[in-house]
């Protein structure tokens, strides 16, 4: 069992510039407070558990929306009537003297944040006594960073650096009994020497710097979470936490287009749910179609790998690949003479379509994600583009996610020759260019309403979504974190953790 502190008052936690008429923890977020998606989530609490929640401003009606949330929790208000003046320091140090000798292992969470439930089940039952809960890689300019040694964390700071940082902290903390009691010795002395207007943080720093605080890491990975300070963080944790209105939308479309390198697949093993959710989708009687930027393999080898990893019998006119669209585009301007720098399966389909491949007078250079590079290459292709012919790639993806981590992709190659040359491509064709989804359209004569774009990555897949006015879903199952949209302008439309979540919530809505 646990004591668990919300702290949803102090000057860290006013108002101002999203309301002046509610406290902020019961801002809404699609008709659900921020203290209500709190709440939820600690329902998974044993047994024999207390929540105390600080309150400041309006705290009255805090104490309304406790009475009238119906969950089988021990809450206990406690009130700041010096909110105004004071920090979340200073509302702890009132929770602590609420708690006065009922020691129990203790979680903190600030009353600005939602967590993702499955998150918040998953930190309180870690074995582990102490740990600070990490978006782990992640920096937010405004957040608390930590850095690490041995896998301790040694400091948490706004200040940290972004080549410092290990991570974002996202709010919640776990101590075990002995570590509460010093704590709460370090803030009391705070607080006793007059510096009540402190960050809860100024204390845990302290403690982790002389080891009194032994915290470990608590990974997120894929678990959303969302800190809302302002109306853009608003607006963020709307997209992020819409599952439930918005599944209706997601099911009114006809047709699916699935990114395949980190969403459906990575490596050579389906992503979490793929495989269910095609099947799922089967089922509904949806159009299913593929698209991939990886222009590493032929286009028959990328349906055949898709369909036996997938476990689904991909039809010739269900993928489509960067490969597609760039033969699409040269054809149309009557390329046919190209140097390529690409993979012999590349090179095969090129030829197989009637291209001349050729390093003598080319018309253009052609440069795709190309595993087999070598120096040869590079200096033909670099020779050629100091020419001042055309110059195309299949795609821009600057990484290629896999299950040992990301490997350089094409744009890596495109900063090669930048580099070399001074020149970017005259025309990219892959994501995010919509060629892909005229294409599809075209084929199938649909309108582009009626299309789902899903995809892990927001530069290419979610961009080229939104530019050709389709639904977008981003799963979190590629190299996507929840914390890239604080800096994307492609913000999707839903966020999932997994495919496997998608059918979940579309399930429930259907129950």
């Amino acid at each position: 069992m646990f004591n668990v502190a919300i702290l949803a008052a102090g000057i860290g936690l006013r108002l101002k510039p999203l309301t002046d008429t509610v406290p902020k923890s019961l801002i809404k977020v699609h008709q659900k407070s921020i203290l209500l998606y709190q709440l939820d989530a600690l329902t998974v609490l044993p047994e024999g558990s207390k929540i105390y929640i600080v309150v400041g401003y309006l705290g009255n009606l805090i104490k309304k929306e406790v009475e009238r949330i119906k969950l089988n929790l021990d809450i206990t208000i406690v009130e700041n009537a010096r909110y105004d003046e004071t920090n979340n320091m200073y509302s702890l140090h009132l929770i602590m003297k609420e708690i006065d000798k009922d020691y129990k292992p203790t979680i903190i969470m600030n009353g600005d944040v939602i967590y993702d439930k499955k998150l918040i089940y998953d930190f309180v039952h870690d074995k582990r006594e102490n740990l600070i809960a990490v978006d782990t890689g992640a920096y937010l300019k405004e957040s608390m960073k930590v850095s690490i040694e041995r896998d301790i964390i040694q400091k948490i700071s706004k200040e940290i650096t972004e080549e410092d940082a290990f991570g974002v902290s996202i709010d919640l903390y776990k101590f075990s009994i002995p570590t509460y009691l010093t704590l709460k010795n370090e803030i009391e002395s705070t607080i006793n020497s007059g510096k009540e207007n402190e960050w809860t943080e100024i204390a845990i720093d302290s403690l982790l710097e002389t080891g009194a605080y032994p915290a470990e890491i608590f990974d997120i990975g894929n678990k959303p979470w969302w800190e809302i300070d302002n109306h853009n963080d608003l607006k963020i944790a709307k997209i992020i936490f819409n599952k439930d209105s918005g599944i209706s939308d997601i099911l009114s479309k006809e047709l699916f287009i699935f990114d395949l390198d980190g969403t459906l697949i990575l490596g050579e093993q389906p992503t979490l749910g793929a495989i269910e959710f095609l099947k799922f989708l089967k089922n509904k009687k949806k159009q299913i179609i593929i698209v991939s930027n990886n222009s590493s393999r032929s286009i028959e080898e990328t349906r055949l790998k898709a369909s036996k990893i997938l476990e689904y019998n991909f039809e010739k006119d269900e993928v489509f690949t960067s490969t597609h669209a760039t033969m699409n585009y040269l054809k149309e301007h009557s390329i046919k003479r190209i140097f390529i720098v690409g993979t012999k399966n590349l090179i095969k389909d090129f030829s197989n379509e009637g291209f001349n491949i050729t390093e003598k007078n080319p018309e253009a250079v052609l440069v795709g994600y190309d595993n087999e590079i070598n120096y040869e290459k590079l200096k033909i292709a670099s020779l050629l583009l100091q020419k001042k012919i055309k110059y195309f790639a299949t795609h821009s993806d600057i990484l290629c996610p896999t299950y040992e981590g990301l490997i350089p992709d094409a744009g890596s190659f495109l900063a090669f020759f930048k580099a070399s040359t001074g020149r970017d491509p005259d025309v990219i064709m892959g994501k995010p260019n919509t060629i892909f989804i005229d294409l599809i359209v075209k084929e199938k004569n649909i309108d582009y309403s009626k299309i789902v774009m899903i995809g892990d990555r927001l530069y290419t897949d979610i961009r080229m979504g939104l530019d050709s006015s389709c639904l977008t879903i981003l799963p979190l199952c590629g190299e996507t974190k929840v914390s890239f949209l604080n800096s994307t302008p492609y913000l999707p439309d839903y966020v999932f953790t997994s495919l496997e979540e998608i059918i979940k919530y579309w399930k429930h809505h259907n129950s």
